[in-house]
């Protein structure tokens, strides 16, 4: 019986490890996407969003693990989609581990996925060298339907709690 407390009290503290890092990772990612609206940014500046495993960057179709994100397009997109925040935006890492991913038309990829009740639609595009992926949209979406001729090519991957 005692090995069986030791290993649900590890179990308990891995899953309280894994949020302060998730945590941290959160503030660091709003911290980039606030010094990247800021007027000092140029243009042509871009910050990392997420980190491929070797595994998505073949989904993805890339040779780098950075998803990058261009601060023209985060302020042409929160331009278009006021619905959209920069709360949205920090869901991008998970969105990348866990939605259902879609092949579409010019190497991009169309990611499915509710979070907090709320129905994302996402692309990420790999550039024409295949070398690096960008993010390109973020959209709530209550169709949840990738765009036509799509195929899927992974599966949503569930996660404890997504049933509540």
């Amino acid at each position: 019986m005692q090995n069986l407390s030791m290993t649900n009290g590890f179990a308990h503290h891995t899953q309280q490890v894994e949020q302060v890092c998730t945590e941290f990772k959160q503030d660091v990612l709003r911290q980039e996407l606030e010094r990247l609206l800021s007027i000092q940014a140029s243009r042509s500046a871009k910050i990392a969003v997420a980190v491929l495993n070797p595994e998505e960057q073949i989904l993805f179709g890339v040779r780098s693990a950075t998803v990058w994100l261009s601060k023209q397009t985060l302020v042409e997109h929160l331009a278009r989609h006021p619905e959209i925040t920069l709360e949205d935006y920090l869901k991008i890492p998970n969105m990348i581990k866990r939605a259902s991913v879609w092949g579409g038309h010019h190497h991009r990829r169309y990611l499915l996925l509710w979070i907090d009740k709320k129905p994302y639609r996402a692309a990420i595009k790999a550039d024409a060298s295949g070398a690096e992926a960008w993010f390109l949209s973020l959209v709530i979406s209550s169709k949840q339907k990738p765009p036509k001729g799509a195929v899927q090519l992974r599966r949503l991957v569930a996660q404890v709690g997504d049933l509540d």
